[in-house]
């Protein structure tokens, strides 16, 4: 039987330090995507968001072989067996699929990936979603959709993220996976690590980000993303207006001072 319920998701908040851990909890299953785990992350981002102790997240998996493995479709027929009218019956009585991506809900703190494993098709997304991702050194990556005739239109914001020759090849040519060195020099990865030192390395990032200004983080996370995905000239004006924002916080003012006076920032969130 799979993990369903809330425990497909385990959240460990870490508030004086200022980050929050959540981690897919679907080993048996390769980690992968059910529908609890989409209800789970979509509950989450809102709370995280809406959590002033939390300003960054790291998401990872248990185990040492998966990330995450894509949609769990033997879930999805077991439910068709087990449930009155079947998996279609089960997401209707759940109020529907949920938004599982941050974006989705605006959510503008930071988000580092600890890749664990192999993170393929719905995989490889858990791990776009992520703004930096830190990889085991065993870490697989891979888009094999295409090898059962299934899409992944996620790739579209892909074709963005990385150069366009290398998500035709993984998109295109879905039976071919890539190691995390690969991912590394191709701009995926922004670090490579062995498996022993995956999570304390997403922890020394997520403290990192959390020294600078909050807010500061939040609103260049927010233009970057809007920048990637939205025209340039609509870009350049959300850009200007989201300076004017920051300029006029209290903490701009306390970051300049407490670099003149040799000492910490002290940030307010205002």
């Amino acid at each position: 039987m799979a993990i369903r319920g809330d425990d497909v998701l385990l959240v460990e908040r870490v508030p004086e330090k200022h980050y929050a851990i959540l981690t897919v909890n679907r080993e048996e299953r390769g980690n992968s995507i059910n529908f609890d785990l989409a209800r789970r992350l979509a509950q989450e981002w809102p709370r995280l968001k809406a959590d002033d102790e939390i300003w960054a997240v790291i998401l990872t998996a248990v185990g040492d072989r998966f990330f995450c493995a894509g949609e769990d479709l033997k879930d999805r027929a077991e439910l068709d067996e087990e449930y009155e009218g079947g998996f279609v019956q089960y997401v209707d009585d759940q109020g529907g699929w949920a938004k599982l991506a941050p974006v989705d809900h605006e959510f503008w703190k930071p988000i580092i990936g600890a890749v664990n494993g192999f993170a393929v098709a719905g995989g490889w997304f858990l791990s776009q979603i992520c703004d930096v991702r830190i990889a085991a050194e065993h870490a697989m990556f891979g888009v094999p959709e295409v090898r059962w005739n299934l899409p992944a239109s996620f790739m579209a914001q892909a074709a963005r993220m990385i150069p366009p020759a290398m998500v035709m090849e993984m998109t295109l040519w879905g039976a071919r996976q890539y190691t995390a060195q690969r991912m590394y020099e191709v701009g995926w990865v922004n670090k490579v690590v062995p498996r022993e030192q995956l999570l304390d390395e997403a922890i020394q990032w997520a403290e990192e980000v959390c020294e600078m200004g909050p807010v500061s983080v939040w609103t260049h996370k927010e233009l970057i993303y809007r920048y990637l995905f939205q025209d340039d000239h609509w870009a350049q004006r959300f850009g200007l207006a989201l300076f004017d924002k920051v300029e006029a916080m209290e903490d701009s003012i306390e970051g300049p001072r407490a670099f003149a006076e040799g000492r910490p920032p002290e940030w307010k969130l205002r």
